[in-house]
């Protein structure tokens, strides 16, 4: 609305939606937006003697945009990776939005639970990604780095150790009531477990190597 001029000490604002009357104040707020709506305001002066008692502004036609598709992340290795090449902001689940991640991938200081949301070029932002949870530590007297996603999966999860360790590696899963699962020795650094035969729900990995056991909780879930 242009600037008012002479609308007296207590100008009456009339909003309009599509030639309807909807609202009466200085300001309006439309809820629920549809693409090609037209707003105007009417605007009735308190002044004794003005003319026109009554000016309506320029229509003001509203264009509303599509919200951009959730991101999907994958895992590889010790990086995560946006399905949008750019417009991506990363998050960890404790503190919330992570300064300055803001690439179409991110490598995990730490331990986590993460997600990614896209803003697009008209501003949008989509919903938030799955969550991620990233786990990576070192196991066995060479102190290998061991990653393990994705995590929740759908069927199957990855394994993946930085190099060949010296000693015998014994990886089992088990469920909640203790009993184990499934057990394999890998034979290379990465290795795939297939979850997908089994029911949803928490499984545990155990990473045996010596005397070391690191102990991740899976989630599986379709």
């Amino acid at each position: 609305m242009p600037a008012v001029l002479n609308g007296g000490s207590s100008p009456a604002i009339d909003w309009y939606l599509n030639g309807l009357f909807v609202h009466t104040g200085t300001t309006y707020t439309l809820m629920s937006p549809v693409n090609g709506d037209v707003v105007y305001a009417v605007l009735t002066s308190s002044a004794a003697c003005a003319s026109p008692m009554g000016v309506q502004s320029a229509n003001a036609t509203v264009t509303v945009y599509p919200l951009p598709a959730a991101p999907v992340i994958t895992q590889s290795s010790d990086s995560l990776y946006s399905s949008y090449s750019s417009g991506n902001q990363w998050y960890i689940t404790t503190t919330g939005m992570i300064p300055g991640a803001s690439e179409y991938y991110y490598v995990p200081a730490a331990n986590g639970d993460y997600y990614v949301v896209h803003v697009d070029g008209n501003g949008c932002i989509s919903a938030p990604s799955q969550v991620i949870n990233f786990f990576i530590d070192a196991i066995g007297e060479q102190h290998l780095s061991v990653s393990v996603y994705p995590n929740p999966t759908k069927n199957v999860i990855n394994v993946v150790f930085d190099g060949q360790p010296e000693q015998r590696i014994s990886l089992k899963v088990m469920n909640t009531l203790g009993e184990t699962v499934y057990e394999i020795v890998p034979v290379s650094t990465h290795t795939i477990i297939d979850l997908g035969e089994f029911a949803d729900g928490v499984y545990f990995l155990h990473m045996i190597v010596g005397d070391d056991v690191k102990t991740i909780s899976i989630v599986k879930n379709k």
